[in-house]
């Protein structure tokens, strides 16, 4: 069987055994960036770093900055919001 059909069969089955909602790889990353966001007050174009995303043409061209600094703060405040969510 593929890993691309295999896997999300896998993953289909465990969420049902456990009984919790199915949701997608797709799914993590817009709870990522929105938590980002929303809860944690991250810059957009940060978030867009951060989930890999590139830059819009024109910004792109001019502005080659990849906001390493930027980018390690806000996955550590994501570290740290679910370090505290775990120890509930």
């Amino acid at each position: 069987m593929a890993y691309d059909k295999a896997m999300p069969r896998a993953v289909i089955r465990i969420q049902e055994r456990v009984g919790i909602p199915q949701w997608t790889a797709h799914d993590l990353r817009r709870t990522f960036a929105t938590q980002l966001g929303e809860t944690l007050n991250v810059d957009p174009v940060v978030i867009e770093k951060c989930l890999g995303h590139k830059m819009p043409k024109i910004m792109a061209t001019y502005n080659k900055n990849e906001m390493l600094p930027q980018r390690k703060e806000a996955l550590e405040k994501w570290s740290d919001l679910i370090n505290n969510l775990v120890r509930l």
